[in-house]
C-alpha cells in the first residue's frame, strides 16, 4: 500500500519518493515540486545575468585612473625630495670647491707679491731663490693634485624597492560551492542522442539507449531494465523499493 502524500492537507496517495527532499509526493505535487525547482533555476539564470551585467559595467578607466593619480603623486613627491637633496649637495660641492682652490690661489698671490718685491729691490739672495723655488713647486703640485684627483664624492646608486608600492588584492573567502572539483570517477555513455539521469546519496539512475541503468555510489551496475515507453529527455525524481526490483520515476 502506497504512503500518503507528504504535502500538508493533500489526501492523495504518493506516487514517488523524492530522495533529495525525503518526501513522498503524489504526481500533482511532484510536478509542482519540479516546477518550483525549474523556477529556481530560472531565477538563478536571471541573477547570473545581473551579476554579469554589473561586471560589464565596471568603469575600468576610472579605477585605473584613480590609482594612476596616486602613483603620479608618489612619483612627483619622490622627484621633489630628490631635487631637494640634489640642491643641498650641489651647494656643498661648490663650497668645497671654493675652499680647495682658495689655498693655491692664496699661495700664488703671495709668491707673485714676493717675486715683484725682489725685482724692485734687486737684492735677491740664494736663500730667496731657494725658498721661492720650493714654494712654487709646492703650489704647482697642489694644482696637479686638484687636476688629477678632482673632488672625491661618494654617490651611491639610488635603490628603490619595487615592492615599495604594490596593489592590494582583496581577500575573498572561497567556498566549496565556488570551486570546480576534479572528477571522482567516470563512465562511458555511447548514446548520441544524449542521456537522462537522476541521483541521490546512494544510487545513480541513467537512461541510455532505451534502458534504465541503476548504479551504486562506486558506479558499479546494480540493475538494468529495458524501457519501452518512449524516449526520456529528463528525470527529476525516482524511488527504489526495498527489494530493488522496481524503479519508479518521474520524467519529462
Amino acid at each position: 500500500m502506497s504512503l500518503p502524500c507528504s504535502i500538508e492537507k493533500c489526501k492523495q496517495s504518493s506516487d514517488v519518493f523524492c530522495n533529495t527532499c525525503k518526501k513522498n509526493l503524489c504526481r500533482e505535487h511532484l510536478k509542482e515540486h519540479d516546477d518550483w525547482l525549474n523556477s529556481e533555476v530560472n531565477h538563478l539564470v536571471e541573477e547570473m545575468k545581473s551579476v554579469s551585467n554589473r561586471y560589464m559595467t565596471i568603469d575600468r578607466n576610472k579605477l585605473i585612473n584613480d590609482f594612476r593619480q596616486k602613483l603620479d603623486k608618489w612619483r612627483d613627491d619622490s622627484y621633489k625630495k630628490i631635487d631637494l637633496i640634489y640642491e643641498e649637495k650641489r651647494k656643498e660641492l661648490e663650497q668645497d670647491w671654493t675652499k680647495r682652490v682658495a689655498k693655491p690661489r692664496k699661495g700664488i698671490d703671495l709668491m707673485q707679491s714676493k717675486l715683484n718685491g725682489l725685482i724692485r729691490k734687486k737684492k735677491a739672495t740664494h736663500e730667496d731663490i731657494s725658498q721661492s723655488t720650493t714654494a712654487i713647486r709646492y703650489i704647482d703640485q697642489k694644482i696637479k693634485d686638484i687636476e688629477q684627483k678632482g673632488i672625491q664624492m661618494n654617490i651611491p646608486t639610488l635603490f628603490i624597492d619595487n615592492n615599495l608600492t604594490y596593489i592590494k588584492e582583496s581577500k575573498i573567502e572561497e567556498t566549496d560551492e565556488f570551486q570546480l572539483l576534479s572528477s571522482y570517477r567516470s563512465i562511458d555513455c555511447s548514446a548520441q542522442s544524449g542521456v537522462a539521469f537522476a541521483a541521490n546519496n546512494e544510487n545513480l539512475l541513467i537512461y541510455e539507449n532505451d534502458y534504465l541503468n541503476l548504479l551504486n555510489r562506486d558506479l558499479v551496475p546494480i540493475q538494468q531494465i529495458q524501457w519501452r515507453y518512449g524516449h526520456i529527455y529528463d528525470m527529476s525524481c525516482y524511488s527504489i523499493d526495498s527489494t530493488r526490483k522496481m524503479v519508479v520515476l518521474y520524467m519529462l
